[in-house]
């Protein structure tokens, strides 16, 4: 199967699923390590706000 554009990024996305692979996997190590570092950085907010979220729908 082939595509192109953003059929070709949606098929990349979903072969990579298939094998285990991340979007972090194909960065570069200097943008992972960024990636990284921004997601430690927000975790706790992220995890606030899905507990107010959670505590809304009781």
């Amino acid at each position: 199967m082939e595509g192109t554009g953003y059929f070709a990024r949606c098929l990349q996305r979903e072969s990579d699923h298939l094998t285990g692979r991340t979007y972090l996997d194909r960065l570069s190590r200097r943008d992972r390590k960024e990636a990284l570092r921004q997601t430690a950085e927000r975790r706790a907010d992220v995890l606030a706000r899905r507990a107010a979220r959670e505590a809304d729908l009781r």
